[in-house]
């Protein structure tokens, strides 16, 4: 994911032509961008949320996401690595 894509996610505060400045994101909204992200894939590995979340969300951070997501039935964990929507 390149940083515009990344972008999507977040609220723009101020640009020029060297610098982007955004708000960040709460729980919730990380969480609702990384169940669009693997919804609109069908199926994501944890290296590719790493990628598409790199600037975004630390890796340790999108780990207690997605482990609170499966936890709570939102989302499914494939063979360790992957994830899905559940059936």
């Amino acid at each position: 994911m390149s940083v515009s894509t990344a972008l999507k996610y977040t609220k723009k505060l101020y640009e020029d032509k060297r610098v982007i400045v955004v708000k960040g994101l709460t729980e919730k909204e990380i969480e609702d961008a990384v169940m669009d992200f693997i919804s609109s894939r069908g199926v994501a590995s944890i290296h590719d949320l790493k990628i598409a979340f790199s600037n975004i969300v630390s890796e340790d951070r999108l780990r207690r996401i997605l482990k609170r997501l499966v936890y709570d039935g939102r989302l499914v964990k494939l063979k360790k690595i992957y994830y899905a929507m559940p059936p």
